[in-house]
């Protein structure tokens, strides 16, 4: 059921991000709901959706008798940095205030979880684990488009917003610069 749901709003989220880049009407509110529920489940059920895990076996027989207490530790911190790497790339889409915090905290967090994760099946000899799996087909596209984002300044995504209306992408950077200003004021 979470497997399913998870790919089910991973696609509504990549289609929305999609649409929030072409400008269709709509797509940010449709960016949100998708991020935030994506959000939820990585938060929520990191330790499922990373150590794919059937809930309701996992209920039924015991969640220890399917893994062991590092992939479960390490299922909740990958899902904990998932959950921000998926918020902060909303928060860039969207030109809100402090993206740029946001990508570096959750690239960081994605990094240093999926370094530690693969050191652990590494060294365990775990490497047919469905968390080492998860690590190279969910975390690391994860950390590649945070990384990317990151190196794309709000200048950049205002231009290409407002690439119609050049007069208006002025006035965005503008109030862009005012907010920086008085940040630094304070």
């Amino acid at each position: 059921m979470i497997k399913k749901l998870e790919i089910i709003f991973l696609v509504a989220f990549i289609v929305s991000c999609i649409l929030q880049v072409m400008q269709v009407s709509g797509a940010g509110e449709a960016l949100l709901i998708s991020s935030f529920i994506l959000s939820l489940i990585y938060f929520a059920f990191g330790f499922v959706v990373f150590n794919q895990i059937d809930l309701r076996e996992a209920f039924k027989k015991g969640l220890m008798n399917f893994i062991t207490v590092p992939e479960l530790i390490l299922g909740m911190v990958l899902g904990l940095s998932s959950s921000i790497g998926v918020t902060a790339i909303i928060f860039k889409l969207l030109l809100l205030s402090g993206s740029q915090a946001m990508l570096l905290i959750g690239a960081g967090m994605t990094v240093l979880s999926a370094i530690v994760g693969i050191i652990y099946t590494t060294v365990k000899d775990r490497k047919d684990s469905p968390l080492f799996t998860a690590l190279f087909l969910k975390v690391v596209p994860l950390i590649l488009i945070l990384i990317g984002l990151s190196n794309i300044s709000n200048e950049n995504l205002f231009d290409f917003y407002y690439r119609n209306n050049p007069e208006e992408a002025q006035i965005q950077k503008e109030k862009l610069e005012r907010r920086r200003a008085e940040r630094d004021l304070q």
